[in-house]
Order: C-alpha cells, then structure tokens, then sequence
C-alpha cells in the first residue's frame, strides 16, 4: 500500500535487443475476475494473467507504472540460448514515507 509508481528505464543499446526474444513489460489481469483487486501487492502466476498491452523492449524507453488496485503488469519470458545480450533496465519504486 506504500507504492505510487514503479518506473522501468530500459538501457539497451540500438539494435541490441530483439523482439522475438521476448522482454517487453506486459500490463495484465487476472484471468479469475475475483483476483483483479490488488492493493497488497499480491503476486500471481504468469500463467494466470490476461495480456492486455505489451511494450517491446527499446533502447532509451522509460515506462511508469502508477500503482492502483488493478494495475497488475510483468515482464514477458525471455526466450533465446542465453549467449545473447542481457535485458538491462533499472527500475525504481516510488513510495510514500
């Protein structure tokens, strides 16, 4: 309940990063409608949520997520050999005192 905002910089150089791999953060909701209602911070599994909006991965972005009771989001599977580059970004949590 302490949460105003969460705000993801992603640090990626241009061209390093590719779609197919996954990585974007996902604004989602509980499948089970009863689930929607999130002021604690609860955490569900990647399987139980609906993908509403995907934002890729690009180099340079910065997203802000403002906490609500509903505003669920989470980072896609990365997929891919693990030899490539690394998903790179610095998140900061926003909080009342």
């Amino acid at each position: 309940p302490k949460k105003i905002s969460t705000m993801v910089l992603y640090m990626a150089d241009e061209g390093e990063w590719d779609d197919l791999w996954g990585g974007g953060l996902e604004v989602s909701l509980p499948k089970d409608p009863a689930k929607r209602y999130n002021h604690m911070n609860r955490k569900l599994p990647y399987e139980d949520m609906d993908i509403v909006k995907t934002y890729n991965y690009r180099p340079n972005q910065a997203i802000i997520c403002v906490k609500t009771h509903n505003s669920w989001h989470q980072v896609s599977p990365i997929k891919g050999d693990g030899n490539g580059p690394m998903r790179r970004t610095l998140t900061i949590n926003f909080e009342t005192n």
